[in-house]
């Protein structure tokens, strides 16, 4: 009896073992469940965060995009106003510049005339004088 005794021992113990290491195996099974719904939450959430993120700064690199196209043109504006100008002043200074040239002209066409009034004044004198 003995024997079976020791047998029937080993069966129980046995029996325990198998009931513990189911025991043991469904609880790892629900950790793992967790586990994993756990990290399916979290990549959820990152993911969720990531796309949050990118939109926002797609926005912000739109209003940047959006004020750089507003300050070029803004830029070529003022450049072109600039240019406008510029041309408008050259012309009138070119214009200033032109008048004077005809007024200097004038003015020593003037002084030419006067002179040779002058040269045949003193040379009718001379005559006069010299006969």
């Amino acid at each position: 009896m003995d024997i079976e005794a020791r047998g029937m021992e080993l069966k129980e113990i046995l029996e325990s073992f198998k009931k513990e290491l189911a025991e043991e195996r469904s609880d790892r099974l629900n950790r793992e469940g967790r586990i994993l719904k756990q990290m399916d939450d979290h990549s959820s959430e990152i993911f969720g965060a990531i796309e949050k993120e990118t939109s926002a700064r797609e926005q912000i690199s739109q209003g940047l995009q959006t004020r750089i196209e507003t300050n070029e043109q803004l830029r070529e504006q003022s450049q072109q106003e600039l240019e406008s100008k510029i041309q408008n002043e050259m012309s009138e200074l070119k214009s200033m510049i032109e008048r004077e040239k005809q007024e200097r002209a004038m003015g020593d066409d003037e002084i030419i005339m006067a002179l040779n009034r002058y040269t045949q004044q003193l040379q009718s004198s001379l005559s006069v004088i010299s006969s």
